[in-house]
């Protein structure tokens, strides 16, 4: 380094874009981390949607009060949760476009959707899983940036966002399968729990009458 350069380097100008460019960088990447806490706490979570749509339930016939209450519990996640699949679709889907330069658009949606699909079977299994899981792309993607900013294309990740919309018909099959498959386990959940406090009345009274 000659003396010119040095001198150049020590300017104010300079030292005040070196100031800028590390105050901006630091604000996007804590603007980003405090987004992805509340995205993978929020995506591992077992019961996510706490609309409480049972206060609506004024039927007072046990019969049709049941029937009321399975019909406003599926209207909650009728209308809520296909929005939700497809936000944590996007953000991961929106992850693998600027992370991975040698999938395609089939294969990001694949791979964005099995990521929805496990995260949320692993939620039914154990929240903490769902959770380390959920925090993989994320934070693998900080690091690749931080470790070469360079590797974002804007022409590429352009190209890629363009072409999504040719493959609606596999987003939507995907979309469709993982709202069946959240269905499936949330009707397993309630009929687990259905059964298993009347199991454990049955055993405390075992163990009471052999005391």
């Amino acid at each position: 380094m000659d003396v010119s350069t040095f001198a150049t380097s020590l300017s104010p100008q300079s030292t005040i874009d070196a100031v800028t460019t590390l105050i901006l960088y630091s604000f996007c990447i804590v603007v980003y981390c405090i987004f992805i806490y509340n995205f993978y706490h929020f995506i591992s979570k077992k019961n996510i949607l706490k609309l409480d749509l049972q206060k609506y339930n004024k039927v007072t016939h046990f019969l049709f009060k049941k029937i009321a209450r399975t019909v406003l519990y599926t209207a909650e996640y009728l209308t809520i949760f296909p929005l939700l699949i497809f936000f944590w679709f996007s953000v991961i889907s929106a992850m693998l476009v600027v992370i991975s330069d040698k999938l395609n658009i089939s294969q990001i949606l694949l791979v964005a959707m099995t990521m929805v699909v496990t995260i949320r079977i692993c939620a039914y299994y154990s929240e903490e899983l769902a959770t380390e899981l959920a925090k993989l792309f994320p934070f693998t993607l900080l690091a690749v940036f931080l470790l070469d900013i360079n590797l974002l294309s804007m022409d590429t990740i352009v190209d890629k966002v363009q072409g999504i919309p040719a493959h609606y018909m596999q987003l939507l099959s995907y979309l469709l399968v993982t709202f069946a498959i959240e269905m499936a386990l949330r009707a397993a959940l309630r009929i687990a729990n259905h059964f298993v406090p009347k199991e454990k009345k049955k055993i405390k009274l075992r163990n009471q009458k052999k005391k």
